[in-house]
């Protein structure tokens, strides 16, 4: 009979204690969540930060000109804003250094306030 008691007392002290394996366990699969919900937080940020560079390029100003000749030998110039927002502070200027305004004292270098 004691050897029967002390083969039980032996499986009890060798037995696993299935709290320690449980919570082991649970600290494996809560290391997991937080790397999951740390990756989701980052494609997140970054699909948001798109997002803003897209709406920014939606509701720039975009400057466009383009050049009409008349039947005679003038030119005019089409200047149009298709953004979604005013432009500002837009300077129009003459860098050809063979045309030139000699009988006229108006110069085509001007600021455009707003467009």
């Amino acid at each position: 009979m004691e050897d029967t008691v002390k083969q039980i007392l032996t499986i009890q002290n060798s037995s696993i204690n299935w709290n320690e394996i449980l919570t082991g366990l649970l600290v494996i699969i809560t290391a997991i969540y937080v790397l999951l919900t740390y990756q989701i937080m980052k494609s997140t940020e970054k699909s948001v930060n798109i997002i803003q560079k897209q709406n920014e390029a939606l509701l720039r100003p975009y400057i466009s000109i383009n050049v009409y000749p008349d039947k005679s030998a003038n030119y005019y110039l089409k200047i149009s804003n298709t953004g979604r927002s005013t432009a500002t502070n837009l300077t129009l200027k003459n860098e050809n250094k063979h045309f030139s305004h000699s009988s006229s004292t108006q110069s085509l270098s001007s600021v455009l306030d707003s467009f």
